[in-house]
């Protein structure tokens, strides 16, 4: 059915999900829920991003992945609206960390899901996340020619508001952060909304507060952003990740709306 819409995206870091809190993340939170588009990262190869995909596409949701390098993490995308995926970059330095789509709604909206690595203080650490971040830097910013996007994930970044102790952010994550609206014209809908930026994943035992979780809006589409949410129950409520979920809603023409969300009991049919 092709109807006017309003869509939500909304992203989850399923912090490599056994099998069983995968089994409660799609009965709890998915079935419970009510987006269109799920951006969900730190996936694996296991077997509970394997029962996430097995609910979704059993439901006839497109799912889009990349099999990832031995004890690499990824994103994953569902999608209940017509979408296809778009090929990343020949030289993507870790394939699987970042997936593209385009939903087939007007306008065309490319949807980036993306894991940035974590990093700790060693130097080789510092060096993959610099080096992740300097490219896709250059690869996101050369997209600017498509008016329409959105990116989505655990970008393991804090926003200029914040100033971390524990895990303080270093000078060229800083400047990536300020690249995606300045070069890449993606901006963040909360900042622009007046909103004030909310912990997605706190340190322990400091309990100090990170926002790392974002959907983020090229400029054109700001004006179809409808809302812009967190959801804190994923975490603190029902521990189903270390993560609070992000969401953002935006107003689409012409959305090719396709199957209902996966509601059978996947512990019964999947976990055994």
């Amino acid at each position: 059915m092709t109807s006017v819409a309003t869509i939500s995206i909304a992203t989850l870091n399923i912090s490599a999900a056994s099998k069983s809190r995968a089994a409660r993340v799609v009965e709890e939170w998915v079935a419970t829920s009510n987006h269109d588009v799920y951006v969900f990262t730190e996936t694996t190869n296991g077997e509970g991003t394997d029962l996430i995909v097995s609910a979704f596409t059993t439901a006839g949701w497109s799912v889009f992945r990349e099999r990832l390098p031995e004890r690499e993490r990824g994103v994953l995308i569902a999608a209940r609206i017509a979408a296809v995926r778009i090929d990343g970059p020949v030289d993507d330095p870790a394939p699987g960390r970042t997936v593209f789509i385009e939903l087939s709604s007007e306008p065309r909206v490319i949807v980036a899901g993306m894991y940035v690595p974590s990093r700790n203080a060693t130097v080789r650490q510092i060096q993959r996340t610099q080096a992740f971040l300097a490219f896709w830097s250059r690869s996101l910013t050369a997209m600017v020619s498509h008016p329409h996007r959105v990116l989505a994930g655990d970008l393991n970044v804090v926003p200029p508001d914040q100033h971390p102790i524990i895990f303080p952010q270093l000078d060229f994550e800083d400047r990536w952060f300020a690249s995606l609206e300045h070069a890449a014209d993606l901006v963040d809908p909360v900042r622009l909304r007046g909103l004030r930026h909310e912990f997605t994943w706190r340190a322990r035992p400091s309990d100090e507060g990170y926002t790392y979780d974002y959907v983020l809006a090229s400029r054109a589409l700001i004006p179809r952003v409808a809302n812009t949410s967190y959801d804190h129950t994923v975490r603190m409520t029902r521990g189903l990740s270390d993560h609070s979920a992000v969401a953002l809603s935006l107003r689409l023409d012409n959305v090719p709306l396709g199957a209902p969300r996966p509601q059978q009991n996947v512990r019964q049919s999947s976990l055994f």
